[in-house]
């Protein structure tokens, strides 16, 4: 495990069952106190208190004890547009303040190769919601490259988020584009995505930057 040279207080928002929980769980087993805002805390399985909250409901009071705030939000099918409003409203929170905003992106703004000629989800995505999703994250990370008012860090993860995968503790890290395998896949585990996101935490090494991981 771990050994945090500096304990952390984390803010996570996110979903019951979802990727905040994972990610909640390995702060937690580091030694970071963690809170969790959440649509649904009975529901709710990672180990660190839960709070019922819509994030565009948060408030300046409500993020004042953070050291870093963690935007793992997920949304039903057919309401990928909402992470433009949460992202534009905890963009506004968090203006001039020193609580790192870390957000889980999507794998739709990376680059397909390093030519960086053709963004994922538009050569690589059919009609439908994941395409919605890659392109409304596409508008987010813009407003994150614009934004110099917050230290905010976009964690873009590979093209499949394994669920029952192992906890290995490595990953690889990229810049802007796609990663993918000797097989051509491009995936993680949800624990070891959770490793790289608490690396971050930890580290600071991608201010105003996005990056991904895979495995």
């Amino acid at each position: 495990m771990h050994e945090p040279s500096v304990t952390r207080t984390i803010g996570i928002i996110g979903v019951a069952g979802g990727l905040a929980e994972n990610i909640a769980t390995e702060a937690a087993a580091r030694g970071h106190s963690v809170t969790a805002f959440v649509d649904d805390p009975e529901r709710w399985s990672a180990p660190v208190s839960a709070v019922r909250r819509d994030p565009r409901d948060l408030t300046r009071p409500d993020l004042a004890e953070f050291d870093v705030l963690i935007n793992a939000y997920q949304v039903p099918s057919g309401r990928e547009r909402d992470h433009l409003a949460v992202n534009r409203h905890l963009l506004l929170l968090l203006a001039r303040s020193p609580i790192r905003l870390i957000t889980v992106g999507d794998p739709g703004p990376l680059f397909v190769d390093a030519s960086r000629t053709s963004i994922h989800w538009q050569q690589s995505i059919a009609r439908g919601p994941r395409r919605d999703a890659g392109r409304t994250m596409e508008r987010v990370f813009f407003l994150y490259k614009i934004n110099r008012d917050v230290l905010w860090t976009y964690l873009a993860p590979p093209i499949e988020l394994v669920g029952d995968g192992e906890r290995t503790g490595r990953y690889r890290a990229g810049d802007d584009v796609l990663l993918t395998d000797e097989q051509g896949r491009s995936r993680i585990s949800k624990a070891d995505y959770a490793v790289a996101m608490v690396d971050e935490v930890e580290a600071g090494a991608h201010p105003r930057r996005m990056f991904t991981v895979a495995a």
